[in-house]
This record gives structure tokens, sequence and C-alpha cells, in this order.
């Protein structure tokens, strides 16, 4: 492997120096989509069980992790006589790489040797954030797997990278700052003197005494609290995977058993140690401080020539794959799919009435057409309104031809014989005028005639008065008899009443010359009114009851048009009483024969009738994919329930506005936060020959989109990520 890689160094220097600007990336996407990062962690990772996620690390980061230390050191020229598993902690399977020959190497190579595994886990680390950021909207697992490898690589990085326990960190620690092998051993001896009162050799000066001091107590507690947090942690992932194995104390039993695996090697080494120090050293002295390895010249590893033969070889392997990246590639954005019910259409009846025939029983399977009637209703009700209806419409014109006859009457006039008919009527108030006025004048005469037969009257009364009283002086004086005086007596009575006649006659032919006159006023008013309506008929009919009469035309017309529609719709609703299948497909309602008999009101359903040929899904494709693909683009999908077979489809509409899809997630420090994607919501149809496609299933669909360069289609995420992500945080 150090032989095979040794020819793409400059790729692996490259990607190193990449960590400069690649952890603070990948912190800072971390810190701006924490929230994203944690509901993730809840929501995908949690939920695998505990053996899957563990192998998964123990594969990725930790067996690469290793594999690069051992090549870094088959590189520099030492040799790994062991590699394989071990039980770190006397608990936990770990990969192990055999580091002893690096000890004979130079103090730079035995530095990358000892960084080399925590310079992996951290590549991993920036990997593994920015893949899930690139693809954790997508649908995919993708994301869930990159976000555990980033996990599980950066935890592993810090356990490793500790200096207070026997791991990478701490050999670091020693060859940095040229600590002997045996520190450990050492600190351990000196701990042991202290405790037994031995004075500590005179040559350590009082900053090594204090490092050696500090250094135990720290290491000790470190180490032991990891073991049992670790040891926990295994315990509880194993019970959690193997629950009820030994009843209602698996926990119990699990967590016990991995805590004192745990705390066995600790103990184990403690005695080795022991034992070590009681036989190498006395009451006044340490063993010898080993000579610093890498102090003396170490074989270099050289590098030999490579023959034109490997050089050619390169060159070809390098053309091809710069002429691979520049090839069409058919970029295909996707996302999760779930497939919709199948196209259904409810069969309501249009009227109220009776079901009185079934064509068909459903439930079997039939296939049906459209347009093909499968059950018959009868409307009494519908059949009497339209009876009804005919009767009003009849009534209606003739209401209408009234209007019609009435306006036509009014644009028509005026006519010849009207205007003649009261030109007469003026000419006889007019004869009436004139009789009035020579009846007031004959009348006029008869009052002068009464008159001088009033004076005649009065003139004789007085006559006949004055002769009266002197009969009466006469015959009291006895000149003139009584009956004399009597005579003339009842002549100036009959006189008086002739007076009264006279006057009453007076006043009678005064009252009627007042008649006459009344009589004359109100003829000559008739023959006003006569010319007035000779006037109204010469200038025709008043623009008001023109227009009345058109609106009543025309509100007669309207209501007739209105019952035309009614009679019209009730003729439809009778044909409609025929219940037809209003698509390609098969009835799914069972037993239609029992519904004879049964009475539906307007809109309830009779049957359901469906078309599954086609079947509908909804993809949610992530909103940086919008606009990488139309309507009508061929469409591949997987269902987990087939994942072997793919269904091919096309695109038949594509929502116009991005949806959003809400969570909320709980961190590890009990706080809540919220996240929102952005998708497009895009509806496929999906041909169903034989029937296998189900509403529900779900999977995942790929939308034929345009052709790119392979490297564009391969680096879209990392350079949309730059353009968008990166660039916001730039001030």
């Amino acid at each position: 492997m150090a032989g095979f890689f040794s020819h793409f160094l400059i790729f692996f220097k490259v990607i190193n120096w990449g960590l400069i600007p690649g952890i603070p990336l990948a912190f800072l996407t971390f810190f701006n989509n924490q929230s994203i990062f944690w509901r993730d962690i809840i929501i995908s990772v949690e939920p695998i069980p505990y053996l899957i996620t563990y192998a998964f690390n123990l594969t990725l980061a930790g067996l690469s992790a290793k594999l690069a230390q051992g090549v870094v050191l088959a590189y520099y020229g030492a040799r790994v006589e062991k590699f394989g598993l071990i039980l770190s902690g006397g608990f936990l399977p770990r990969f192990y790489c055999d580091r002893e020959g690096s000890w004979q190497l130079k103090r730079r190579q035995q530095l990358w040797v000892f960084a080399t595994p925590l310079v992996a886990r951290l590549i991993l680390f920036v990997m593994g954030v920015l893949i899930w950021y690139w693809t954790h909207n997508t649908g995919t697992d993708l994301g869930t797997w990159a976000l555990l490898l980033a996990h599980a690589s950066f935890m592993d990085f810090l356990l490793d990278s500790c200096p207070l326990w026997p791991v990478d960190g701490f050999l670091f620690m020693l060859a940095y700052f040229r600590l002997p092998p045996n520190f450990l051993v050492r600190v351990y001896l000196v701990w042991d003197m202290v405790l037994h009162n031995r004075p500590l050799p005179k040559s350590f000066s009082l900053k090594e005494k204090w490092l050696l001091l500090l250094y135990g107590p720290a290491a000790f507690l470190f180490t032991s609290l990891v073991l049992i947090f670790v040891a926990f942690y295994v315990g509880q992932g194993l019970s959690a995977n193997f629950s009820g194995i030994f009843g209602r104390g698996t926990a119990s039993i699990i967590i016990t058993a991995v805590v004192l695996l745990a705390i066995r090697q600790p103990i184990a080494v403690l005695l080795k140690a022991k034992n070590i120090g009681t036989k190498t050293v006395s009451s006044s002295s340490l063993p010898p401080v080993q000579e610093y390895p890498g102090t003396t010249d170490s074989t270099p590893h050289n590098k030999k020539n490579s023959s034109w033969l490997k050089k050619l070889i390169i060159i070809l392997l390098l053309a091809g794959i710069c002429w691979l990246l520049i090839m069409p590639y058919p970029y295909r954005p996707g996302g999760q799919i779930q497939l919709l019910p199948p196209t259904q259409q409810q069969i309501q009846a249009p009227v109220d009435g009776k079901i009185i025939k079934v064509y068909f029983n459903g439930g079997d399977g039939k296939w049906i057409k459209s347009g093909t009637a499968i059950a018959l209703m009868e409307a009494t009700d519908i059949e009497n309104d339209t009876l009804k209806t005919e009767q009003q419409i009849k009534s209606q014109q003739a209401i209408l031809e009234k209007e019609q006859a009435n306006l036509n009457k009014l644009l028509n006039t005026p006519r010849k014989e009207e205007v003649e008919l009261a030109e007469k009527e003026i000419d006889v108030a007019k004869q009436q005028v004139e009789v009035s006025k020579q009846e007031i004048e004959v009348a006029r005469q008869e009052v002068e005639v009464a008159k001088k037969q009033l004076d005649s009257a009065k003139s004789r009364f007085e006559f006949s008065s004055r002769e009266a009283d002197r009969y009466k002086f006469l015959a009291k004086q006895g000149a003139v008899s009584t009956q004399a005086f009597e005579d003339k007596q009842k002549l100036a009575d009959a006189d008086s009443v002739k007076v009264e006649e006279s006057l009453k006659n007076l006043l009678v032919k005064e009252n009627e010359v007042q008649s006459k006159r009344s009589t004359l006023t109100t003829r000559e008013t008739s023959v006003q009114e006569k010319e007035t309506n000779l006037k109204l008929v010469l200038s025709g009919a008043h623009p008001d009851d023109i227009a009345a009469a058109r609106k009543q035309v025309e509100a007669a017309r309207a209501e007739l048009k209105r019952l035309e529609q009614q009679l019209k719709y009730n003729k439809d609703q009778l044909q409609r009483t025929q219940l037809l299948m209003p698509i390609d497909g098969y009835l799914v309602t069972p037993y239609l024969d029992q519904k004879v008999g049964s009475y539906l009101d307007r809109g309830d359903t009779f049957a359901v009738s469906e078309d599954d040929r086609h079947i509908r899904g909804e993809v949610k494709v992530p909103e940086y994919n919008a606009g990488e693909f139309v309507v009508g683009a061929e469409v591949e999908v997987k269902l987990a329930a087939y994942p072997d077979v793919s269904f091919m489809g096309k695109v038949v509409s594509i929502e116009p506005t991005a949806a959003s899809e809400s969570s909320s997630a709980t961190t590890t420090g009990e706080h809540t936060s919220s996240s929102t994607e952005r998708i497009i919501r895009v509806i496929v149809d999906l041909p169903n020959v034989d029937k296998t496609l189900k509403a529900g299933l779900t999977g995942y669909a790929k939308i034929q989109g345009s052709d790119k360069p392979v490297i564009v289609a391969f680096t879209r995420p990392i350079v949309r990520y730059i353009q968008l992500e990166v660039w916001s945080w730039l001030p």
C-alpha cells in the first residue's frame, strides 16, 4: 500500500494542507446549522442500532486511521509487525497498528507517524460535515452516514489526541517534547517512591519533579473517567440491542460486566508496572533514561526513480482522469417520493330520486368504459316540475304579448282617429259653452222679468195696504162697513203673498243664472282639457311611459327566458337520471345491486370509480435543483418495496413556489430548536400496467436533467456551498 500510494504523494499533501481552511469551514458550517445538525442526529443517527453504528465507526473511522498510520510507517522504512483487532481497555474492539518501529525513525518522521491517525480523523470529520451539509435535504441516507462518520471521527479524534493516556496523542507528546518511551513507567515509579517516602533522584530538576508528580494523578483520573464513561455507553448500547436476554436485569448485567472488563486492564497495567519497579529500581535511583529515539541515524527511505514505463502509465492515467472529468454526464436531481392514491372519482346522484335499475354489480374488477350507464334513477319531483314549468311558460308568453301590444300602442301614437276624436270633443265642448252662454242670457232676462213682477207686486201691495189701513180707519169711524174693510184687507194680504211669490221667483231665477254660469265655467274648463288632450295626442306617448312599457316587456321576456331555462334544466336533469361511468376504470364499490329501491338525495355517492393504470407520485426535490428539469422530463423511481426494480415515468407538474418543511429537534443541552427546509413538490406519472404500484409506497426518484461535465456534476454541492454558504459568512 505504501508503494502504491507513494505515486499520489502530492494528492495527500494537498488534502493535508486543505485541513487549514477545511477545519474552520467545517466548524462554521456546524455552528451556522447546528439546529439541523442535532435534529438529524436525533432523528436519523440515534435510531440506528448500536452494533451497526459501532461497526460503521470501527470500519471507516478506526480502520482508515490505522491503515494510514501503517502506510506512513512503511513509507518511512519501518516494519509493521502487527496489524489487526484488539480489545482496547479489555472490552472494546479497536484496530491496532504496531508502532514499535517508529522509535527507530527520525523525530520528524515519528511526529508524522503519530499524527497520521489524528489527521485522518480530522479529514474524515471535515468530509463528513461537508457531505452531510450538501446531501442532508436530498432525501437519501448518504447525509445520515456522513453525519455519523463526522460525529464518530471527531469523538475518536478527541479521545485519541488526549496526551493523558497511552494513545497516539500521548506518543505525539513524547516525540514532540523528546520524552522517553517509558515515560509512564517512570511516572509510576516516581509516585511509588513518593508514597514509600523514598527520596527522588537528585538529577531531577524541580520542573521535572512537578511534571512527573502532576501527570500521574491527572492521567489516572482522566483514564478512569473515560473508561467508565465509555463502558457505560457501550453497556447501554449492548443492552438496547439485546434487551430482555437476561430478563429485567439485562441492562444491569451487561453494564456491570462491561465496567468490570474496563477496570481489569488498568489494574493489570498497574500491577505490571509495580513488578517492573520492584525489579529495576533501588531505593535511591530510577532506571536510566533511554536515549531519545531518533538521535541515531536511521536508514532513510530511498525512493527509486520510476522507469519510463511507470511514468507513461501515470501520464496516461492522469490524461484518462482528465478526459473522464470533461465527459458529459446526465445530471439527475432527485428526492424522496411517495405514491399518491390512484385516480378516483365518485359517482354522485345528480338529482333526488330512487334507484330503479343497476347494470353493474361493482367490486369485481370489471373494466368499464367512460360514459357507460351503470344505473337508472326515477325522479317524479322533476317530472312534476317540468310540467308545471311548461304551463308557466304558456302563461308568461300571454303576458309578454300583452305588454308588447301596449308598447306598440305607445310607439304608434298619435293616430289620425285619436286626433279627429280629440278635435270633435273640443268642438262639442265649445258648442256646449255657447249653449251655456245663451242659457245664461235667457236666465238673465227671466231675472229682469221677475224683478219687474216683484216691483209690480210690491206697488200693488203698498196700494192695497194703504187702502186697507184707510178702510180700517173709516170702519172705526163708521164711514164704511166692516165687510168693505175686510175685503180691502184680504186684497192687501193677497198682494203680500204675490210679493213673496215674486221674490221667491226672483231668487230662483238668480240661482238659475248662477247655475248656468257654473255650467259655463265647467264647460270652458272642459274645452281647455280637450284642447290639452289634443296637444297630448298630437305630441304622442310620454318617454317615461314608453320606457316603463319597455321595462315591462323586458321583465316579461326575462321571466319567460328564465322559465325556458328552468324547463331545459329540468329536462337535462331527467336525462341525467341515468348514472354514467365518469372515467375508464372499474367500480370499487361492491354489491351495487343491493341499492335498487334506495332513495338518494342530490349529491349522495352511489359508487366510486377508479383508474389505476397510472399512479402519480409526489417528489420532494430540494429547492436548489428547481431549475434543472422541466415538465415532461423522464423520471426513474426505485421504491423501498421493490429495490431491484426501476419504474419509469414522466413529470406532469411542478409547483410554482417552494414549500417549507418545518421540524424540531432537541439538542444535548435540552434546548429545542427549529429548522426549515425548502423543497419543490413535483408530481410524476408512473405506468402501472402490472398493478404492482400501491398508494403510499415510498422510495427515491431521479429526474432527467441537462447533461453536464462529470467534474461539474459531481462538484455542484461544493461550488454551491462556496457560492452561498461561504459567501454568507463574508462581511
